[in-house]
């Protein structure tokens, strides 16, 4: 705003787009060509798709990377990154949360001039998801749905076709939905 006021002209569209497009190039770098990175997200993207509504209050204040002053776009940085990172601790685990705080550095590095280097510091998660309990309740839905796999392909031989499909599927679809 203060930019503006000085010269009275808009800013630059093209490099609002440039952003835009280096923000885009780096979230498709970070997902679609680094392999390593693309399995540790890939591990937690139910939990971070649970988390997508829960993420709308993590954006940061409008325009917030166009201020001009440095410490006021590394605070709305800074508090971008922690939001992410607690919301997804909290559900997920700090794992998840480590995935989630690399991929938003990646990107929002990738748009800014400002370098902000306060952003890697974690902030202090209380009552964090255990990892052990996401992996507990992912290895009893697996361990069901391999039960369930064994009584179908038993019971399929002793009757109909469709109704113990019927049957299963909704019971399967019952579990899944227990465990999420």
């Amino acid at each position: 705003m203060d930019g503006y006021l000085k010269t009275c002209e808009p800013p630059q569209q093209k490099d609002l787009y440039i952003q835009l497009i280096k923000g885009v190039n780096s979230l498709y770098q970070k997902l679609c060509s680094d392999g390593l990175f693309k399995s540790k997200f890939q591990r937690f993207y139910d939990c971070f798709h649970d988390l997508h509504n829960d993420f709308e209050d993590c954006f940061g204040p409008a325009d917030w990377t166009e201020d001009e002053s440095d410490s006021k776009v590394c605070k709305a940085y800074r508090d971008i990154t922690d939001c992410y990172y607690t919301k997804t601790a909290k559900l997920c685990g700090k794992e998840a949360a480590d995935v989630m705080k690399e991929l938003m550095l990646t990107v929002i590095n990738s748009i800014l001039v400002t370098k902000c280097e306060d952003v890697k510091i974690n902030p202090r998660v209380e009552e964090p998801m255990p990892e052990k309990q996401m992996v507990k309740s992912l290895s009893k839905m697996v361990s069901i749905i391999l039960i369930y796999y064994v009584l179908f392909t038993y019971f399929l031989k002793l009757f109909n076709f469709q109704v113990l499909s019927s049957i299963f599927t909704i019971i399967l679809l019952c579990t899944i939905t227990v465990f999420k």
